[in-house]
């Protein structure tokens, strides 16, 4: 195999490394059940949840809960339709999901949360059996206001903590910042440190494939350097730069090493990366 066609199948078998697989023995009618079993697979809490547009419930008042409607998630909800919305509802506003948690026994093992991706900022609250309600992770600023609305995407995981009984899982998104709003990725629920080493090993893995791209990249570029008429050695390590610029974007280390990203940097992250 010639040298060239090989580097080229090495970049893009890193690329192409398949992500976790994910759980949903626990789904049930109503909700998930997670017991021993699903939190040590992970569980995915794809499925139906309760949506409802164009309001952030209260904090902390489970009296007026909200009955909404059904919503298959993952989607976006320009997608999503209604009688209210019979092409989709719009990219810009605010909702709040919920689905419900039933935890059959004492669980033993340290539970987390796992959120990927949100289009663009989300808030989790758990709710517990005795209605007491608790901020579980936070990713940028949620509100129905525009102006108090901060967009972040930044994936991370949350310890969980859980009594025995019915839970109440709460996800507030707002997106006044990208043409597409909603959950774009189902959260997870397994294993706190399984969650931790699986979000580490991500970052990881990006971090080497943009440090092999940059590698590659100026090495073909110094080839050109030396040999002007290879064409082919210059145009070969100015994609690998790119791919590597968009790689950074993609993998949210800009957001990381930014200490308090906004919306400016929000802005410039999505530039580079489309």
């Amino acid at each position: 195999m010639p040298r060239g066609l090989a580097k080229i199948v090495v970049v893009f078998s890193v690329i192409l490394l398949p992500s976790v697989v994910w759980s949903q023995v626990g789904r049930v009618d109503q909700g998930f059940r997670l017991d021993e079993n699903a939190l040590e697979t992970g569980l995915n809490l794809s499925g139906s949840w309760i949506f409802n547009w164009g309001v952030i419930e209260s904090d902390l008042d489970s009296t007026q809960r909200l009955e909404g409607l059904e919503y298959e998630i993952p989607q976006n909800w320009n997608y999503f339709t209604s009688d209210a919305f019979p092409e989709g509802y719009p990219s810009f506003g605010c909702a709040t999901f919920y689905t419900w948690l039933d935890i059959p026994s004492s669980l033993q093992t340290s539970a987390g949360l796992y959120v990927r991706e949100v289009n663009t900022a989300a808030r989790f609250i758990l709710e517990y059996p005795s209605g007491r309600q608790e901020e579980i992770l936070k990713v940028g600023e949620v509100s129905c206001d525009p102006n108090k609305s901060s967009p972040l995407w930044l994936p991370q995981v949350a310890p969980l903590e859980f009594e025995i009984g019915r839970h109440r899982l709460i996800w507030q998104i707002s997106n006044y910042h990208f043409d597409r709003g909603g959950p774009v990725l189902s959260p997870s629920v397994g294993e706190f440190e399984t969650l931790e080493l699986t979000l580490l090993s991500s970052r990881f893995r990006d971090s080497a494939l943009i440090g092999l791209l940059l590698i590659i990249g100026l090495y073909h570029l110094a080839i050109f350097s030396q040999r002007r008429s290879d064409k082919g050695s210059l145009w070969f390590g100015l994609l690998c730069l790119a791919m590597a610029g968009r790689q950074l974007a993609t993998s949210r280390f800009i957001e990381i090493f930014s200490g308090d990203p906004g919306i400016e940097v929000f802005v410039w992250r999505d530039r580079l990366e489309y």
